[in-house]
């Protein structure tokens, strides 16, 4: 997280869709405030997809409830 003020695309992307919900936000808010400093955007993830991504990997689908989503950006406000 700390290698944010490194990137030349100007943004980075934090994955906490595999945490708890509230685990996710937190971490999320953790990189948002980071990056608000260094004038850089940030993607958080929100629900899952089966697959294998960042060595990580779901057998089931599980996607974004929309009502969370409202919760999630005025948590982390982005």
């Amino acid at each position: 997280m700390k290698k944010i003020h490194y990137s030349a695309l100007g943004f980075v992307n934090t994955n906490g869709s595999h945490l708890p919900y509230e685990e996710n936000i937190a971490l999320t808010k953790q990189v948002v405030d980071y990056a608000r400093g260094f004038d850089v955007s940030v993607e958080g993830e929100l629900g899952v997809l089966a697959g294998i991504e960042e060595e990580i990997s779901s057998n089931k689908h599980i996607y974004t409830n929309p009502d969370d989503v409202e919760d999630f950006v005025q948590k982390n406000r982005c």
